[in-house]
């Protein structure tokens, strides 16, 4: 039989539990002496609150936040959960952070760290929900500013880490991922305004979930802060990242909203990425020149701008020998274009392609670019709503693109033609035209096409015909 062991102990009506049980539950950094006053260093209490062993870690909110002046290390499982942030105050938007449960993290160096006793350990499971960082930057906010070279706000290493409900308000890089042997990473509703990168994921071998990211001037909206992001801001970089799965993505005043890359572990392949939606960013997906083989599958995209100031290509791929599948694919007021492939080896395939206004800089920039060695192709009819642009493809590789048209047109009596309409986005060719009679030749002998433009063409026969006859045609842009 087996005798159960009490874990507690009863004097009176009292119970007195042993502390590793109380740890189990849920304690406060407040506990260990954090004071979260913005000024007082905290670092020390809430190291020992995570050393503590105390499963769940409670960070009540404030008007200031926790002030850390070193990195915390994390080496054993533990949440460490607040009450949330709010980016503003009430004085409205814009350099008015409220109150929360924020950590001030006063130094260069790493925010939280979790270790694994050099590589030999495995960290699980970490979780950070409803809670915030802020950082100081000390540059004034005038023509020129960079931001204060700090590390990561996040850095994990062989650890299944869970990031929810974050707001990262102003780091100079937000969160990385280096999970060696093992790990997982699992993001959801991470905000902020991030300087240089959002998300680094430098090595992961199972499933990276990213969902509802939201990459926005939370902490200023100043042109000269933007700027510096444009050019220098890379949201979410992948390396060697398996099967990661992207949903909900909203990035503005980047230069590269979703970066593929490869290091010595390799590179991404099976990425899944849909509802991405980026404003006045130069590129909304970037493959580096370094990536081979990469595959994955797009649905949902839509990318604006940048202003006609600079020039980029929506979606530049400088790989080689990769496969991408877009579906509902929209640019609008694009500087350049929306597709350029510039290597070799590489099949991109496009569904329900939507354009309004291309070739903004006026420069005579194709809206889709494919060079010698590659491929695209277009499944179905491209929407230009505006065509800002005049050149649509430039192709020297293969562009496989078919879109038709069919029609009629009378010939009277007494004349030799008639001019219609041919609805096609550009202007064809005389081999792409066919025509032929349908009713009656009656005087005339022969019918062929002539003086196409970019909206339409005529129709000759031979001779009047002596009564109307009826001609049909079909125009095909065939590529």
């Amino acid at each position: 039989m087996t005798t159960l062991i009490p874990q507690f102990e009863q004097t009176g009506s009292s119970v007195n539990r042993p502390i590793n049980l109380k740890l189990q539950e849920i304690v406060s950094v407040k506990d260990f002496g954090a004071t979260g006053n913005g000024t007082t260093d905290d670092t020390t209490a809430i190291q020992n609150a995570i050393n503590s062993g105390a499963q769940q870690i409670y960070v009540p909110a404030t008007t200031n936040g926790y002030r850390t002046t070193s990195p915390i290390t994390i080496a054993t499982g533990v949440t460490i959960i607040g009450d949330g942030t709010d980016p503003y105050g009430a004085s409205g938007p814009f350099g008015t952070r409220g109150s929360g449960s924020w950590f001030f993290l006063d130094h260069n160096g790493i925010g939280f760290n979790i270790i694994n006793g050099g590589g030999s350990n495995f960290v699980s499971t970490v979780r950070y929900e409803k809670i915030g960082t802020y950082r100081n930057h000390t540059n004034s906010l005038s023509p020129g500013w960079t931001p204060n070279n700090f590390d990561f706000d996040f850095v994990a290493y062989n650890a299944d880490v869970f990031y929810t409900d974050l707001m990262l308000l102003n780091p100079n890089k937000g969160i990385n991922h280096n999970n060696g042997n093992a790990g997982r990473v699992t993001i959801d509703n991470v905000r902020g305004q991030f300087m240089t990168i959002g998300i680094n994921i430098n090595k992961a071998l199972d499933t990276v979930r990213i969902n509802n990211f939201h990459n926005w001037p939370f902490w200023q909206n100043n042109s000269n802060v933007t700027a510096y992001t444009q050019q220098n801001c890379t949201a979410i970089a992948l390396n060697r990242c398996d099967n990661p799965l992207l949903s909900n993505i909203f990035s503005i005043f980047t230069n590269v909203t979703l970066g593929l890359y490869q290091n010595s572990d390799g590179k991404t392949s099976k990425i899944h990425a849909v509802n991405m939606d980026c404003d006045i960013t130069n590129y909304v997906i970037y493959v580096d020149s370094s990536v081979d083989t990469a595959t994955g599958q797009f649905s949902n995209i839509t990318t604006y701008g940048p202003p006609p100031s600079t020039g980029s290509y929506g979606i530049r791929l400088l790989g080689t020998n990769c496969r991408f599948d877009f579906s509902n694919l929209e640019g609008q007021n694009l500087s350049r274009g929306l597709v350029s492939i510039e290597n070799t080896g590489n099949i991109v395939t496009m569904s329900n392609v939507r354009v309004d206004g291309w070739d903004t800089l006026g420069s005579g920039n194709a809206l889709m670019k494919v060079t010698t060695g590659s491929q695209i192709n277009i499944a179905n009819p491209m929407v230009l709503t505006s065509t800002s642009g005049t050149v649509q493809f430039n192709a020297t590789g293969v562009l496989k693109y078919q879109y038709s048209t069919l029609g009629s047109g009378v010939i009277p009596s007494s004349g030799t033609t008639v001019v219609v309409n041919h609805g096609l986005p550009t202007t064809p060719s005389l081999n792409q035209i066919q025509v032929w009679m349908e009713t009656g030749i009656a005087g005339a002998h022969a019918v062929w096409a002539s003086n196409i433009t970019s909206t339409q063409f005529t129709i000759n026969c031979d001779t009047a015909p002596g009564a109307n006859i009826t001609v049909g045609w079909r125009a095909t842009l065939e590529y």
